[in-house]
């Protein structure tokens, strides 16, 4: 029984280092000059587990987004490398239960990519099923505007160049 345990344990860590190993690439080619980049793959790697959205989905919204940028603000009122709109996503997670922390979107990529991926998360319960182009949405849900934004988020997951990335690229 033990034995078994141990091989479980090794296949899974040898799975989990493998996996995120995959992601760290992925980051890079996005955005090879951006600082701190391995750790925001790492933060993208275990909250995208965590909340079971696709990581390289996660990778290209940040680079459409902000280019990998934490001090990235836009004039609409977005805040940090994944662009989260305080007013509208505060209201929504304080409806069930949470709360965005303003300073913290603003100076913590591990909290602002968290956050992305619980925003992600929503959107893909509510819209999944009958959009497999769901994460347009977490941009606009306009039709005119989703359709842009995911001609270029596909356009960075086809760069990522992994069998998921491609797959996900080509559906679209």
């Amino acid at each position: 029984m033990v034995r078994i345990i141990l091989l479980l344990c090794l296949f899974s860590t040898s799975t989990f280092a493998k996996e995120f190993k995959q992601v760290k690439i992925a980051a890079t080619r996005l955005s090879p000059a951006a600082k701190k980049i391995e750790q925001q793959a790492w933060w993208v790697y275990t909250y995208a587990q965590k909340y079971n959205i696709d990581p390289y989905i996660m990778l290209a919204l940040i680079k459409v987004e902000s280019n990998f940028d934490q001090a990235a603000v836009s004039d609409t009122g977005d805040y940090s490398l994944a662009q989260i709109n305080y007013a509208v996503w505060n209201k929504e997670l304080e409806s069930k239960g949470m709360k965005l922390d303003y300073d913290k979107l603003q100076k913590n990529s591990s909290y602002a990519i968290e956050k992305m991926a619980i925003i992600l998360s929503l959107i893909k319960k509510r819209h999944a099923k009958k959009d497999p182009h769901w994460y347009g949405r977490y941009h606009s849900n306009t039709k005119k505007y989703k359709k842009r934004y995911l001609k270029k988020v596909n356009h960075y997951l086809s760069k990522i160049n992994t069998p998921n990335s491609r797959s996900i690229a080509q559906d679209n």
